[in-house]
């Protein structure tokens, strides 16, 4: 239509031309912006023009003019940046009624990796450092940083849909690489650092540092993204090197491996060092360790599920990842992830933004990382940073919740393990099975459904008190034992004795009704409070326990309904 409009009256055609040397654009972009101006000036508003007058003879088309047509191209960029997004998203959404035309475009557009490519010269460009004028104001340098950060956002939204689907466009390596070292030097705060080097006060911005770190989030997601985790049926089954997108790829391969264990494992113990008081960093450094330690123990979980001859032929040693700040720290990376669960910005979604596409990618990290380390007894901070983390994922997503019952908690596989971790040490464990728990539980319970996310939760925490094990001094003054009770005397050393003598299984029995609560806190060493004894429920008289050999002198408990 552009092509086809008239040209433009003597002052709105300066005022244009203004516009394009000033702003680093065509001149027909800026006669179109003159003319989106004047509607948005005069829309809805009545007036009488003499024939030979022009609607542009009503605007003041001065110098300050363009920086109204700098807004205005900046939210056209925004929003053509947002409406890309929603195509490549409901091109995944199956239960959209316009998913086949947006998969059929996004095809289009994604084919050869030309959007990939052009997204990521976007973001080159719109994360440099902003053009100032020779004396900026206060004003339009807050104006200028905070566009910027805008358009960031928007550009890395799409990068993370556009690479939603490895089949249809992956991360190429040689980009992946390119992003690590722009995302490092910028310490994932965006186009931030290199404002506030000539303006510190940016630093000191509460809404600006939020912002940047909120592209620093996605900036994160990107990365775990491109290293492509993948979660089979069988948790020990290795990745295919020669199908995986980037192992395929041995030179970038190497390239971040090298990287990774060199500068950003530094940053790393850089970050615990200066908590402890061993050396100082700055805040942007410290800001910066808390997403490169989710990076390198996701590239450490992508090595942990390749065979070890592929590790070995290339030189992709665990040596120093393993004894990296980000698995003997017990805070590193749970910082960052109450850093990012704190902020919100990737697990909770509002009117105006949607990041389903990248709770993906943090379950899919969460996947990896419990799949190739064990993370309960060997690294308890990174299993409880995980779980939170996979509580987050999946809290109030019923439809999400749903398949991990159904399929990755029946199949022991994915983020199964997170929960293994809790159950294995249970009753120990119980505020972190609570808390995970609750947030599989889906949100809702659809009573129009057999089998929902909240009763598969309800089933697994009543499982664990069916089995109850306890040393048998806790419920010794209310139980009878129908076996020798010489192996039960206060004499330690007959009990040193009867541990090691072999003897036939004795039997314990309740005489008088007791709290489950009461027996597992008892165990404990702790009281049950006062207002719980309501809840609790009780074991009746004649419940029988099985008194195991061992010195501890441990009962199991095999609980059914008939029992209490």
């Amino acid at each position: 239509a552009a092509k086809h409009a008239p040209p433009l009256p003597e002052k709105a055609a300066e005022a244009a031309k203004r516009a394009a040397e000033e702003l680093g654009i065509s001149q027909a972009v800026a006669e179109n912006l003159v003319r989106l101006h004047a509607d948005n000036r005069l829309s809805g508003v009545p007036a009488l023009h003499h024939p030979s007058g022009s609607a542009f003879d009503l605007l003041d088309f001065g110098p300050s003019v363009t920086v109204e047509l700098q807004r205005l191209l900046h939210s056209e960029r925004c929003e053509a940046l947002q409406a890309l997004a929603c195509v490549l998203r409901y091109a995944h959404d199956g239960t959209h009624r316009f998913t086949t035309y947006c998969r059929k475009l996004a095809q289009q557009l994604l084919a050869n990796g030309r959007l990939s490519n052009q997204l990521w010269k976007t973001f080159e460009e719109v994360s440099s450092c902003p053009s100032f004028t020779a004396a900026p104001h206060h004003t339009e340098v807050l104006s200028c940083v905070r566009q910027g950060l805008d358009l960031q956002l928007c550009v890395l939204e799409c990068m993370i849909l556009a690479h939603y689907d490895p089949e249809l466009c992956a991360v190429p390596p040689e980009q992946l690489c390119r992003m690590t070292n722009l995302f490092l030097r910028q310490c994932f705060l965006g186009s931030l650092p290199r404002s506030a080097r000539s303006h510190r006060w940016l630093m000191a911005d509460p809404e600006i540092c939020s912002q940047a770190q909120c592209v620093g989030d996605l900036c994160l997601a990107v990365l775990v993204e491109g290293l492509s985790l993948e979660d089979f049926d069988q948790p020990s089954r290795a990745i295919m090197v020669d199908q995986h997108p980037l192992l395929s790829d041995v030179d970038h391969v190497k390239h971040l491996h090298k990287l990774i264990t060199s500068e950003w494992v530094d940053i790393c113990r850089l970050a615990v060092d200066s908590r402890d008081g061993h050396r100082q960093a700055s805040p942007e450094m410290l800001h910066c360790a808390h997403p490169a330690s989710i990076v390198v123990l996701s590239w450490a979980s992508l090595l942990a599920a390749v065979p070890s001859n592929y590790r070995e032929r290339h030189g992709l040693s665990f040596e120093r990842l393993a004894t990296s700040a980000v698995f003997k720290s017990t805070h590193l990376v749970a910082d960052a992830v109450r850093d990012i669960l704190d902020r919100g910005f990737m697990v909770k979604d509002t009117i105006c933004r949607n990041h389903a596409a990248v709770r993906v990618v943090l379950r899919s990290l969460v996947a990896s990382a419990s799949k190739g380390f064990q993370l309960d007894e060997a690294m308890p901070g990174v299993h409880a940073a995980m779980s939170e983390l996979m509580a987050a994922a999946h809290d109030g997503q019923t439809a999400v919740a749903t398949r991990f019952w159904t399929s990755d908690y029946p199949r022991r596989r994915g983020c199964f393990f997170v929960l293994q971790g809790w159950l294995a040490n249970f009753p120990s464990s119980l505020e972190g099975l609570l808390q995970l728990t609750g947030a599989l539980a889906g949100g809702m319970v659809d009573s129009g459904l057999g089998s929902t996310p909240a009763l598969y939760a309800l089933e697994l925490l009543q499982m664990p008190l069916h089995d109850l094990l306890m040393p048998f001094h806790v419920v010794q003054h209310v139980a009878e034992v129908t076996a020798p009770l010489t192996r039960l005397s206060s004499d330690a050393s007959a009990r040193t004795a009867a541990a090691t003598a072999p003897s036939e299984t004795a039997r314990v029995i309740l005489r008088d009704p007791v709290y489950v609560e009461e027996l597992v806190l008892r165990a404990q060493k702790l009281v049950l409070p006062e207002w719980h004894v309501n809840r609790c429920t009780v074991l009746r008289p004649g419940t029988v326990g099985t008194l195991l050999d061992g010195a501890a002198h441990r009962v199991r408990w095999q609980l059914n309904t008939s029992q209490g």
